[in-house]
C-alpha cells in the first residue's frame, strides 16, 4: 500500500511540475512574440557583421593564450 501511495504521489508531482512548465512555456512564447525592441541601425550593423564576431573571437583567443603563458611562466619561476 505503501508504495503504490508514493508512486501516484510521485505522478501527481509530475504532472503538477509538467502543467507548470507548460503554463511558463506558454506565456514565455507569447510575451516574446509581443516584444518590439527597436534597436539602432549601427548596432544592428555591428552586431550581425560576420567580421565583428571574427574579430572579437580572435581577441578573446589571444588574450585567454596570453594569460595561459604569463601564468604558466609565474608558475615556472615559483
Amino acid at each position: 500500500m505503501g508504495c503504490e501511495l508514493e508512486a501516484k504521489a510521485a505522478s501527481f508531482g509530475m504532472n503538477v511540475f509538467k502543467y507548470t512548465m507548460h503554463i511558463l512555456r506558454t506565456r514565455l512564447i507569447l510575451e516574446w512574440q509581443d516584444l518590439d525592441v527597436a534597436y539602432p541601425q549601427w548596432l544592428t550593423h555591428i552586431v550581425l557583421d560576420d567580421v565583428y564576431y571574427t574579430a572579437v573571437l580572435i581577441i578573446v583567443c589571444a588574450n585567454a593564450f596570453a594569460v595561459g603563458l604569463v601564468i604558466g611562466w609565474l608558475m615556472t619561476i615559483v
